[in-house]
């Protein structure tokens, strides 16, 4: 069994601390999910044609954060149409990468 303790100042850089550090402290204290205080928690609304805009927000994906501090169009045009139809939206994703260091909407 090891034993573990931190978070203290470093004294000639003889404390080093790692993201993964912190994540796994954060995630201990701070549920997944849609930060309900921040912005307007990725709210989607309707634009012309088959545009999306997606609303302000704040994320937290274990212990990592995301954050959008402006609205956000979405061309779904891009998309191909014979094997995908979009009557209805009703929520966005958002999924982490670690290998890429990133959050991705």
């Amino acid at each position: 069994m090891a034993f573990y303790s931190g978070f203290f100042n470093s004294q000639g850089l003889d404390r080093t601390y790692t993201a993964e550090d912190f994540t796994s402290y954060l995630s201990s204290i701070i549920c997944n999910g849609i930060l309900d205080t921040y912005g307007s928690n990725f709210s989607l609304t309707a634009s012309s044609g088959l545009k999306v805009t997606l609303g302000t927000g704040k994320a937290w994906i274990d212990g990592h954060y995301f954050i959008n501090d402006a609205s956000y169009s979405i061309d779904l045009s891009q998309y191909d149409e014979e094997r995908h139809t979009y009557d209805e939206i009703h929520a966005a994703g958002l999924s982490m990468r670690k290998q890429g260091r990133g959050l991705d909407n």
